[in-house]
């Protein structure tokens, strides 16, 4: 059956394009992914011109977002066309006749505005958004894991009447392969700051804005951008640090998460809210040299944010990681008695100087360069959990001496934790009730 759909022709280059909507139902009923082609096994790797789909990600992530949100967006899918031999490009002229009695501001784009026609027997072939090609044909038709079970994404057949973008190219193997190429080869990848400034589905990231926007951490201290500070910048830490300190904590507070913390439904999401706000309240006003960084947020503070960073890992976006990652695993091992007053006091006791032994190989490299990255934090998370008295298994004590010793581990052992009196205990909540 002849199909029709609205277009504009493009030149690219020398690849001729045509830019139309057609209905979703359209695209999944005609659309074969390049796995589901006989003659793709045959295909060289120099000819290959797609990925294998993620299922994982199709069933969780993007199928229930095309199938449950009435808000549903998306942008253009790049397509090319297998059996075009009948796939024609109609321009208006051929409707209207006479170009003449167009106004002549008209005539040129009406030779490039006009109608697709598909004969039925056309294939579609993604280049680009075959996962969300076969997102929408999941949404549509539903989603079970066996007939024993309930679906886990049930249609959607309203989705089959939307109408989606999508750019076609005739079908040709080495074109086919250098535009998808091209296109995944130039395209930039969100920064995770902005990812997290507009994210509304992940919880953690809509709970990490609020605290921000409730002051908890002040947003002039909260560098948006990257995950390090420079010696002299002037906030105390940065967005995905937070955001990553969100996730920690969140995991550890005292009832365990019904799911992900990313997806957290919106009850949920707001009882963790007010639990985080009370963490960080803790934090925040406990760990001394933190305290001090945060007390004045404005431009007369930032003396005192910079004199920090050069002296201690607490001033350090991976000085801070590590420390709420030690601080959550210890809450976390001991989740019904664990003391946090009594942890936050024990963090204090310890030794955060970049030249601190404590932290030479964890954190700090032999020439007193900081490290970074996610190996760096956790292990000395782990050294954090241990030094304010969280019993680490073996496993995780080999882990933290190897890290920091590498070939020189053997015979290390794992310095002794934190004491704390009483009195000590005691004073350390004085403190942070009255906020001396």
């Amino acid at each position: 059956m002849t199909s029709c759909y609205p277009a504009l022709r493009g030149k690219f280059g020398r690849t001729e394009y045509f830019l139309t909507t057609m209905p979703v139902g359209d695209l999944t009923s005609s659309v074969k992914f390049p796995v589901e082609m006989p003659e793709w096994k045959e295909y060289t790797i120099e000819e290959r011109y797609q990925r294998n789909l993620n299922m994982k990600r199709i069933r969780e992530e993007m199928a229930p977002y095309f199938a449950r949100d009435d808000n549903r967006f998306t942008g253009s899918l790049v397509l090319a066309v297998q059996n075009d031999e009948r796939m024609e490009f109609e321009h208006l002229s051929k409707l209207t006749g006479d170009l003449n009695t167009l106004p002549g501001l008209y005539k040129g784009a009406a030779c490039e505005l006009g109608f697709v026609l598909m004969s039925g027997q056309e294939v579609l072939v993604p280049l680009d958004g075959q996962h969300r090609a076969k997102a929408f044909k999941m949404a549509i038709e539903g989603y079970a894991r066996n007939d024993r079970e309930p679906p886990t994404i049930l249609p959607n057949t309203d989705l089959a009447r939307d109408t989606v973008a999508v750019i076609l190219v005739r079908f040709d193997k080495k074109l086919s392969r250098y535009i998808f190429n091209k296109i995944n080869r130039y395209a930039k990848p969100t920064v995770k700051g902005d990812k997290l400034i507009t994210d509304d589905d992940d919880a953690v990231a809509v709970i990490t804005r609020g605290l921000i926007r409730d002051g908890v951490i002040p947003t002039r201290l909260v560098k948006i951008s990257g995950n390090t500070l420079n010696l002299n910048a002037s906030e105390f830490t940065t967005l995905s640090t937070f955001y990553e300190a969100n996730k920690k904590l969140v995991a550890a507070l005292p009832i365990p998460l019904a799911t992900k913390p990313e997806k957290m439904v919106p009850d949920e999401r707001a009882r963790r809210f007010n639990e985080l706000q009370v963490e960080w309240g803790r934090l925040l006003s406990g760990v001394e040299e933190w305290k001090k960084a945060i007390k004045v947020p404005g431009e007369a503070g930032n003396p005192t944010r910079i004199k920090l960073r050069g002296a201690s890992l607490l001033g350090r976006p991976v000085g801070q990681a590590a420390l709420i990652n030690g601080y959550a695993l210890a809450c976390m091992k001991d989740r019904a008695r664990a003391d946090k007053d009594e942890l936050v006091a024990k963090i204090n006791k310890l030794d955060w100087s970049i030249g601190a032994e404590l932290w030479r190989g964890l954190l700090v490299s032999p020439n007193r360069k900081i490290l970074t990255g996610a190996s760096a934090a956790n292990n000395a998370g782990l050294m954090t959990a241990h030094m304010i008295g969280s019993a680490l298994t073996r496993k995780e004590a080999e882990r933290v001496i190897k890290f920091a010793y590498g070939n020189a581990a053997t015979n290390r052992h794992l310095p002794k934790p934190v004491a704390l009196s009483r009195d000590e205990l005691n004073e350390h909540r004085l403190h942070a009730k009255t906020g001396s």
